[in-house]
């Protein structure tokens, strides 16, 4: 009798276990946030209507790429050097890469816009922005703007604007105080067109600029960390240009992570943490069958 009731027990317990393996296992699963511009990170060129690139010496770090308005990457090699990155001007296009970065870039708009609060500026002329969310209507930056991360490596500065962002010769936007600025983002979002630069000097330029419309920069403009995409329209530089991707980072303000983009990771070690216990009435069974 007792021998028959161990068994038993041991039975529906080593059941009841088995049938909540899966379960257990789906609870232990977590998010995982991806970058904020998701598989378009890997882009310093996305043109929703192509990418002309004019003129000569210009250096791209990143890949370059068209879609999904047209597709066209023209100026490669003769006008620009690459590095790290794909030029995709051959072939069928637009490619999975690009269409999936497109797609990826428009997510992240409709994250980035939907940021608050917003803080609104008239002017970036001279300034010095501490981290944060800036409403910005219709203005060119003409002097100095610069952005103090105050120490913090992972600070994030978001421009949403209203209109046209456009920046002339000589212009320069610069970060300080960013420690090892891995972790820094800068993006600039606008329901209209940009230009960056002029014609008649170089500019300094920092960040990622997400387009509705056409992206045109002139001659001489360096953007050392960022990127520049369209959704519809293209993106034209005009020669001797540096675009590098970068400054994609910046994933927490004001205590609010920014996580356009994450993924279920289930925990692996559900199983082991269980398996102890399984081994242990298995002994306890095989015990209570020898008595």
């Amino acid at each position: 009798m007792r021998n028959t009731f161990l068994t038993n027990t041991f039975q529906r317990c080593a059941a009841r276990i088995v049938l909540t393996i899966p379960l257990a296992a789906f609870s232990m699963a977590h998010l995982s946030a991806g970058p904020i511009l998701g598989t378009a990170s890997s882009f310093a060129i996305l043109g929703g209507a192509g990418v002309a690139v004019n003129g000569t010496g210009s250096v791209v770090s990143g890949s370059v790429g068209g879609c999904c308005v047209a597709t066209a990457v023209t100026g490669y090699p003769a006008g620009f050097s690459d590095f790290g990155g794909t030029v995709y001007n051959s072939g069928t296009l637009p490619t999975g890469a690009e269409t999936s970065a497109q797609a990826d870039l428009g997510t992240a708009i409709t994250a980035l816009s939907g940021l608050t609060p917003v803080i609104s500026e008239s002017s970036l002329n001279g300034i010095t922005l501490t981290p944060g969310v800036y409403s910005i209507g219709a203005l060119t930056l003409t002097t100095t703007l610069t952005l103090d991360a105050q120490g913090n490596s992972n600070a994030l500065w978001v421009f949403l604007e209203s209109s046209s962002l456009n920046t002339a010769s000589g212009s320069v936007v610069t970060v300080i105080n960013d420690g090892s600025g891995a972790g820094v983002g800068v993006y600039w979002l606008t329901t209209a067109s940009a230009s960056l630069g002029g014609t008649s000097g170089p500019s300094i330029f920092y960040g990622n600029i997400l387009a509705s419309t056409s992206i045109t920069v002139g001659t001489g403009v360096t953007d050392p960390c960022g990127s520049l995409m369209t959704t519809t329209a293209s993106v034209t530089l005009a020669g001797d240009d540096t675009i590098t991707a970068g400054c994609q980072g910046g994933g927490a303000l004001n205590g609010t992570t920014i996580t356009p983009f994450a993924s279920s990771i289930p925990e692996p070690g559900t199983f082991f943490l269980l398996a102890p216990g399984l081994a242990g009435l298995a002994i306890l069974g095989r015990r209570s069958r020898s008595r």
